[in-house]
């Protein structure tokens, strides 16, 4: 994997431009060391659980995809006509899934690595990939969740504002167990001690939670952030 190492804005957007082609997808994560590239179905199930248990990984997964699909629209204005349609929206919602959140954007990616300081130096991965697929090729190729047999990235429907406001881009992996890996795959290492000024920066850009998240969680966050933050 090819790997940069940034400190200001400045290197980051230099980076991107120079070494990322367009149609490049990116995922922010906290802490290079210790944030690794798997969904959260792999990653919430913990030891427990190996690469070969997909057995009770399904049932977890068709019991929780049961009760969302019955109770999500209590709480959504957003109708979901397909399975995966309820399996978008319960992914932005913190439902475990085997889906990773990506986006064409590299400064929603960068915020979402500096966003809360976990010990280490925040990283975005970079990934290329010419064989995503859109929403309804999704449908017609693998009609179940359960069918996915190997990784994919696809373009999601926009069931939730905050997929279009995140330039919402998903990878499906079949084996949540083990961690992402691609030809095209790249990272960049951002310093920690660039944190602060690097989300003041992405504020003044317009990438914040107010703009990510447009919702009134969205906006308290925000000004939690803007106004009572520490110095």
């Amino acid at each position: 994997m090819v790997e940069y190492n940034v400190t200001t804005f400045e290197d980051f957007h230099d980076c991107v431009h120079t070494n990322f082609k367009a149609g490049t997808f990116f995922r922010g994560l906290k802490n290079v060391q210790d944030y690794k590239l798997k969904p959260s179905a792999g990653r919430v199930l913990g030891d427990e659980f190996n690469d070969r248990d997909f057995t009770r990984l399904v049932a977890h997964e068709e019991d929780a995809l049961m009760i969302f699909k019955a109770e999500s629209q209590r709480y959504s204005d957003h109708n979901a006509s397909s399975l995966w349609d309820y399996i978008f929206l319960a992914q932005h919602h913190g439902l475990p899934t085997r889906l990773m959140d990506w986006t064409y954007n590299p400064l929603v990616a960068l915020f979402f690595a500096m966003e809360q300081d976990k010990g280490g130096d925040p990283v975005v991965y970079g990934c290329l990939d010419n064989e995503s697929i859109g929403f309804e090729e999704l449908d017609k190729k693998f009609p179940d969740y359960f069918d996915i047999d190997s990784n994919v990235f696809v373009i999601p429907k926009n069931v939730s504002p905050r997929l279009s406001v995140q330039s919402a881009v998903f990878s499906i992996q079949y084996n949540p167990f083990i961690e992402f890996d691609h030809n095209n795959l790249s990272r960049i290492i951002v310093s920690r001690e660039s944190r602060k000024e690097l989300l003041l920066t992405l504020n003044r850009y317009g990438i914040n939670r107010k703009t990510l998240f447009p919702d009134l969680d969205g906006l308290c966050s925000w000004l939690k952030w803007l106004k009572f933050r520490d110095e």
